[in-house]
């Protein structure tokens, strides 16, 4: 390619490349700073750091889980980050950070060749903005790898079915490469996620000549090839019970709710989805409007909305089957919901006589709760921010950027409205980064309390505090694990450990101290800090913050490192 071939192509995707770069910041800047590791986030990271510095790549797990809890891909990733980065809470996000990148550039080429490139335009920028979607590319968890792999393969495969590529064959069978590869990231479930849709839609409309578009027997032998070589490996070297362990307990019984289940509503699924779409949920009121004169698009532009709902609704569908339930189980169905919301609210024919009430109702819902939000966000910001400086930046920009988009949506002027909600939302989102995450880092204090612990200590973390625990085994020595402590009998078991073993240290929180010292242990505080009670976020913990110490402490005396008043 030339260069000036290039400078062509980049002069007329400039407004894709603003949009790319804008979501590269704002998955990217300060991703180090939340020094907490949330969810399933320390599982994947501790199990990283463990396989590189035991040069252990074949079943990477964290020391608490059994081989082959998860798959390997996404623990390869981060590897390598801490190859390039070193051990760090940004090292650990980074592949998640770039796969949701990669996520960016698919929704808005296949947007662009399925439709406009106001669409994909469009479609992009929603899911960049999306809460639940930029949120997981901050985090280090398999998930975006998965919604990566399984978009990779259904947009290749949505361009084979609707005849918009010159090398059918080649880009069928990168779809199933990009399958196989959410297998190695998520499991079966990639499978599923990534055939179905299309399976579905072939079954729908009774077109099995489709079918022969996809190359089944190519593609199985491509599935075949990049996805079983692992687990021949697996059962080579350590038997079938990893596998067992696998396909059995952390996927089968997972599903089935034998191991694992959560107690939701029957609505659970919906709800969640609408959630983690905001703030761009009330489009797709809008959207199922301009759904309803379904005769009046082409038959094309039917057979691609057709598929594309599928891929979105098929993760609720398939999850309300499951009696384990989480709400980033639907995230892959978001990329879907993207393009057909910018397609409907975008395209030029005639629409339902009830898209003018919907957006009327979407106005006047903002009208009514950006007040709301923002009162309630002052209140979060003077309660757990009262010494941080510019703490009322992002409230401003919020206030500047975003009453203007209530008056576009009444006079009906869509691309300035979606224009202003882009910039309000990326601006408030990156200024709240900037000025609010290093002032949580003295609730952080992992690092801190790990620099407190001897490389003699033997070190045991009660329940109550076995969520950062795991942080804090990011810190020590690979050969000087954390073991909790059984539920059951905490205290009990603490006391006999602390007072039969000199070498014991034990993290533990404000209420494990006071049982502790009740029972009439004499403990010795080597390290002590704040830290959010039960290490959750809700909006009332938010509002009505609830701050608990971490303890680690001794049976025998060592001089005290203390962060009391911070």
């Amino acid at each position: 390619m030339s260069l000036s071939h290039m400078l062509t192509v980049i002069k007329a995707r400039r407004a894709f490349l603003l949009l790319f770069i804008c979501a590269a910041i704002l998955f990217v800047a300060n991703i180090g700073a939340y020094r907490q590791f949330l969810r399933a986030e320390s599982n994947l990271a501790l199990g990283a750091r463990m396989m590189v510095e035991t040069n252990e790549w074949l079943l990477p797990h964290a020391p608490h889980e059994l081989p082959l809890n998860k798959p390997p891909l996404h623990y390869w990733l981060i590897g390598l980050s801490y190859k390039v980065f070193g051990f760090n809470y940004g090292a650990a996000r980074i592949p998640a950070a770039l796969c949701g990148l990669g996520v960016i550039v698919l929704i808005y080429f296949l947007g662009r060749r399925l439709h406009s490139e106001s669409v994909g335009l469009t479609a992009a920028a929603m899911l960049a903005t999306s809460y639940s979607f930029w949120s997981f590319t901050r985090l280090a968890m398999p998930d975006m790898l998965l919604i990566f792999c399984v978009s990779a393969a259904l947009v290749c495969w949505i361009l084979v079915l609707n005849d918009l590529t010159t090398r059918p064959r080649t880009l069928a069978l990168l779809g199933y490469g990009a399958a196989a590869l959410g297998f190695l990231a998520k499991g079966p479930v990639a499978i599923a996620l990534s055939l179905l849709p299309v399976l579905l839609d072939i079954l729908i409309a009774r077109d099995f000549t489709k079918l022969r578009r996809l190359h089944p027997v190519s593609g199985l032998l491509v599935l075949l090839f990049i996805g079983s070589p692992y687990f021949l490996l697996v059962y080579a070297y350590d038997g079938l019970e990893p596998l067992r362990n696998f396909f059995i307990t952390e996927n089968l019984h997972r599903f089935t709710g034998t191991v694992y289940t959560t107690q939701t509503s029957a609505l659970f699924e919906v709800i969640t989805f609408v959630g983690n779409f905001a703030p761009w949920s009330p489009l797709l009121i809008v959207a199922a409007c301009a759904f309803l004169p379904w005769r009046s698009f082409d038959q094309t532009t039917r057979r691609t909305l057709r598929l594309l709902l599928i891929w979105m609704i098929l993760p609720i569908v398939l999850f309300s089957f499951s009696r384990f339930k989480l709400d980033y189980y639907l995230l892959p169905g978001m990329p879907p919901a993207a393009l057909i919301v910018a397609h409907c609210i975008l395209r030029e024919s005639p629409l339902s006589p009830w898209v003018r009430p919907a957006w009327f109702v979407i106005a006047l819902t903002l009208l009514i709760l950006l007040p709301i939000a923002i009162i309630l966000t002052m209140r979060i910001v003077d309660v757990n921010f009262p010494d941080t400086q510019l703490r009322w930046l992002p409230h401003t920009i919020a206030v500047i950027t975003f009453h203007p988009v209530v008056f576009f949506i009444i006079r009906r002027w869509t691309h300035r409205a979606l224009g202003a909600i882009f910039v309000g939302l990326w601006a408030t989102t990156l200024s709240a980064y900037m000025v609010f995450l290093p002032s949580y880092s003295r609730f952080q204090p992992a690092e801190m309390l790990a620099a407190s612990v001897s490389s003699a200590s033997h070190v045991y973390a009660s329940s109550r505090a076995a969520t950062w625990a795991l942080d804090l085994a990011l810190f020590l020595p690979t050969s000087q694990p954390v073991k909790h402590v059984a539920e059951d009998w905490d205290t009990r078991q603490l006391s006999h450990i602390l007072q039969t073993d000199p070498q014991a240290v034990a993290l533990i929180y404000e209420q494990d101290y006071g049982e502790l010292r009740k029972a009439g242990v004499q403990l010795h505080v080597l390290a002590q800090a704040d830290a959010y009670k039960d290490n959750r976020f809700t909006l009332k913990s938010l509002l009505f913050p609830s701050h608990e110490k971490l303890y680690v402490v001794t049976r025998q005396h060592r001089p005290v490192v203390t962060t009391a008043g911070r």
